[in-house]
């Protein structure tokens, strides 16, 4: 989709967008005024589309280093006046939450929202964090959307509710909303808001905080009369069904739907609640007041359920409240409709015994079997890196290097990033991974704890900027024999080839600060660049730097491959293999595991290339032992 459409002052025009840049076209038509974050699926596109209408409308919009720096750089803008957007995924709220504990406590002067786009099922992400309830443990305002318009909507109205009640307002969105596709009806765009200006005549600080701590209460509660005023729960029934079925956020879409396939739509009072906190009291209490069961569905953990069960408490006669915790829906994973289908029917049936329920609109037996089936009879796909990727060659040549030099047990810690795939053949070597940046401080108390054996910490060059340079720090400043191997692809790979400080790629119109320079800096001792793809030369810096008994870093530095001028840059060269010399030992395959390595046609068991996937890297040349690989030329482009 162009865009660009997204950036009209066109009320009503219908467009093709995803969910993330529905909230981006929301921020817009409220008039934001200042946008940043941290790239990280599945919140990615937010900032991409805000960061591309920038220039277009006249506001601020760039990539931070880290979460809590966004935030920061936020809270800063709100002082100022300008309607500000902080945008990160679930985790990122983790690294800007001693921020947002602060700033709660403080008056705000211009509109603040924070994005958090969670993942459930931990499809992109480590895990599946709920951040709700940080809206509860930090008493802010949090809305929920169920579709592309809500999320456009409720983007461009949190700015009104955070200077009403100045405070900043937490939106949550969710993997499927953030990346589904759908219709979105434009709104109007804002008149273009007072210019930014810090007031200095009062300060800005939490502290002392008890009176601050009294007035957030007292926020808080005006809070829930100033959304309830919006409107953005739903409540769909006649007041007189003795089920009811409670959706939060997108999972109201799946209630929606098992209600249609059962046909219960004059049997179940349905309830959408987009209000995170505080909770609509008065709403779910109109349900209650009438119905013996409730099912409430949800993604993530009970957030929801636990709240409407203590609303139960407050009605005098048993109702019975189902969901996560309760056993009636699994207890982790994403919403699946097949789950809410078998729970709804479940509960009418608990219900009203002798009410039918259509067989057909059940999930069949038969047919979870045959999918079940069907999976085992799907070839696993094998996890990897993209064809020329430099990561690949980095770990080739640490696992010659470590060979060369006898270590046979060393303790490899890995970060986050594309290089996490070195946990996966054909390398496997990776055994530690937790958070963004710890390999450093990880990496400093294995070596001090194991000093027989030689710590290696890998981290990308993102993840240093973000979060790895106070770990360095540490290990400089105890003088840890750690060996630190920096992959440095000049962007912020695994979300899209977003720049970051030391992107020497995109350095148009930046600063680049080399990771070499902040090592030295630090006091590292020994400190070398290599190019990725120069293996040879790459393994004997390794060899060199893993007897060496001070902390020592290599910087392996390649290109993302993926990289736009990367991407588009004319090959010169294909790799090809002699089928001669190929005796079909397949240590190209199971030591370095390109994708483009396929099985040759003569049905010997030989490799060869395929031209398509090969990026003309030329690095797999050094990994044959029968020199069976060489280079073709190609004739330039006419």
């Amino acid at each position: 989709m162009d865009r660009g459409l997204l950036f009209r002052d066109a009320p009503g025009t219908r467009v093709l967008a995803l969910g993330n840049e529905a909230i981006a076209r929301g921020a817009i038509e409220a008039g934001v005024q200042f946008a940043t974050g941290y790239p990280g699926t599945p919140s990615t596109e937010i900032m991409e589309t805000l960061i591309e209408a920038a220039p277009e409308l006249g506001f601020v919009a760039y990539w931070s280093v880290n979460e809590k720096v966004a935030f920061d750089a936020a809270t800063g803008a709100s002082f100022s006046r300008a309607r500000s957007m902080a945008i990160m995924k679930h985790v990122g709220l983790n690294v800007a939450a001693d921020s947002l504990q602060q700033l709660k406590l403080i008056d705000i002067a211009g509109g603040f929202v924070v994005v958090s786009v969670d993942d459930p099922s931990g499809l992109s992400s480590n895990n599946e964090q709920d951040n709700r309830w940080y809206a509860k443990f930090a008493g802010l305002p949090a809305i929920e959307p169920a579709d592309l318009s809500e999320a456009r909507e409720m983007a461009k109205r949190a700015f009104e509710i955070s200077e009403e009640l100045r405070m900043p307002v937490i939106l949550r969105s969710v993997t499927r909303l953030g990346h589904m596709t759908g219709d979105l009806e434009l709104g109007k765009m804002e008149p273009k808001g007072q210019d930014p200006s810090f007031d200095s005549s009062r300060q800005w600080t939490p502290f002392p905080c008890l009176e601050p701590e009294g007035r957030l209460r007292e926020k808080l509660r005006h809070a829930g009369e100033v959304l309830e005023r919006y409107q953005f729960d739903e409540y769909q029934g006649k007041g007189s069904e003795k089920i009811g079925v409670v959706g939060a956020g997108f999972a109201f879409n799946y209630v929606q739907e098992a209600v249609d396939m059962l046909g219960l739509r004059e049997e179940v009072a349905l309830l959408k609640i987009s209000t995170v906190n505080p909770l609509p009291s008065r709403i779910i209490h109109r349900l209650l007041n009438h119905v013996n069961r409730v099912l409430v569905v949800e993604d993530v953990t009970p957030f929801l359920e636990e709240a409407v069960k203590a609303e139960a408490q407050e009605i005098d006669r048993p109702i019975y409240i189902h969901g996560r915790k309760s056993g009636a829906l699994p207890e982790v994973g994403e919403t699946i409709l097949d789950d809410v289908v078998l729970a709804l029917a479940d509960m009418v049936r608990r219900e009203s015994p002798h009410r039918e329920v259509p067989s057909d609109a059940l999930p069949q037996r038969e047919r979870m079997e045959l999918s079940a089936a069907t999976q085992k009879l799907i070839p696993r796909r094998q996890i990897g890196f993209c064809a020329g990727c430099s990561h690949r060659a980095t770990y080739y040549a640490l696992t010659k290097a470590l060979k060369n030099v006898g270590i046979e047990d060393p303790i490899v810690v890995g970060d986050i990033g594309c290089y996490t795939l070195g946990f996966y053949p054909p390398f496997s070597i990776l055994q530690t991974m937790t958070s963004m940046g710890a390999s450093m401080g990880t990496s400093n108390a294995l070596a001090q704890l194991n000093p027989s054996r030689k710590v290696i910490a890998f981290i990308g060059d993102s993840t240093f900027y973000h979060a790895g340079m106070p770990g360095l720090l540490q290990i400089a400043h105890q003088q840890r024999p750690v060996l630190v191997v920096a992959m440095d692809n000049s962007v912020t790979g695994s979300t899209g080839q977003q720049p970051h400080p030391g992107s020497w790629q995109l350095s148009d119109e930046r600063t680049v600060i080399p990771i070499e320079d902040i090592a030295r800096a630090f006091g590292i001792p020994h400190v070398r660049v290599v190019r990725s793809l120069q293996i040879r030369r790459l393994i004997k810096e390794l060899e060199e730097a893993l007897v060496l008994d001070v902390p020592a870093m290599i910087v392996s530095r390649q290109a993302c491959v993926l990289e736009p001028g990367e991407r588009w840059r004319e090959r010169t060269v294909v790799a090809k293999v002699d089928a001669a010399k190929c005796d079909g030992c397949l240590v190209c395959v199971e030591e370095y595991g390109c994708p483009a390595f396929v099985a040759s046609e003569d049905g010997e068991g030989k490799i060869a290339i395929d031209p398509l996937l090969c990026n003309g890297c030329a690095s797999c040349r050094v990994v044959c032992p029968q020199g069976a690989i060489y280079l073709e030329r190609l004739e330039p482009r006419k």
